[in-house]
């Protein structure tokens, strides 16, 4: 029997658990961050999915461009998308992008959870009841997945196109308006839980590169709320309650 294959992005928890659930459920399948899978052979897999956040209203730079490094083969492609804010664009890109190498997403579905950008916003205090209902949902989308079931995502609107694209231009500058406190006990989670590995730590300081893709992760997760945008230093923090700084550190 072919095994199955889930590639996620996840700074602060959330799509990892969507795509664990849905990986435990399916059974026989690889579970795998989209940052350490580019040149990935998907030839072998039965069903092939993308779990990922939503980016101001559309897919993530990092994910978009894993998307257009892959040789996709005739599977059973499917997409499942968090988000804490506006949908958009958030299924519809990435079933053009699947388009483009002559397939399209066979099921996509999005799910509300917690918003994680908090160079916007602190925690919502619907946070929790968003992940509970997600929870519930779970079951049901992994059982269409593997039953193979069809929801097709539709074609991308121009105009949202252009305000993520906006976004994206500028993803990897966020860290330009990163403060570092005294507070920084120099432990270094900063570093070993960035996913592009973007964090160095030089003075037994964290010192930040030019290839942030703003997943929160390094503010989220600091113990001592040491790192900082320009008006986060008061704002609640977030992350998934069922996902731990390890949980995220890449091996």
């Amino acid at each position: 029997m072919k095994k199955n294959i889930i590639f996620y992005f996840s700074g602060t928890g959330n799509s990892l658990v969507v795509a664990r659930e849905i990986a435990t459920a399916l059974g026989n399948t690889d579970l795998v961050s989209i940052p350490d899978s580019f040149g990935v052979d998907l030839f072998n897999y039965e069903r092939i999915g993308f779990v990922y956040p939503i980016y101001f209203g559309g897919v993530p730079l990092i994910v978009k461009n894993f998307i257009e490094s892959l040789d996709i083969p005739p599977s059973y492609l499917f997409a499942v998308a968090t988000c804490g804010g506006s949908a958009l664009n958030g299924l519809k890109e990435i079933n053009a992008l699947i388009c483009a190498k002559g397939h399209s997403l066979n099921f996509g579905t999005i799910l509300s959870m917690g918003g994680n950008y908090i160079l916007l916003y602190g925690k919502s205090e619907k946070a929790e009841a968003s992940n509970a209902q997600t929870t519930k949902e779970l079951p049901d989308i992994a059982s269409a997945i593997r039953d193979k079931s069809q929801r097709p995502c539709g074609k991308p609107n121009p105009i949202m196109t252009l305000f993520t694209n906006r976004f994206r231009k500028g993803v990897h500058k966020a860290t330009r308006t990163y403060i570092v406190s005294d507070n920084c006990t120099s432990c270094g989670l900063c570093a070993k839980i960035c996913p592009v590995h973007n964090i160095e730590m030089k003075d037994n300081k964290p010192i930040f590169g030019g290839k942030c893709e703003q997943c929160m992760a390094c503010l989220q997760f600091c113990p001592q709320r040491a790192i900082n945008g320009t008006k986060t230093a008061k704002r609640k923090r977030y992350h998934h309650p069922n996902i731990t700084a390890q949980d995220l550190i890449r091996k």
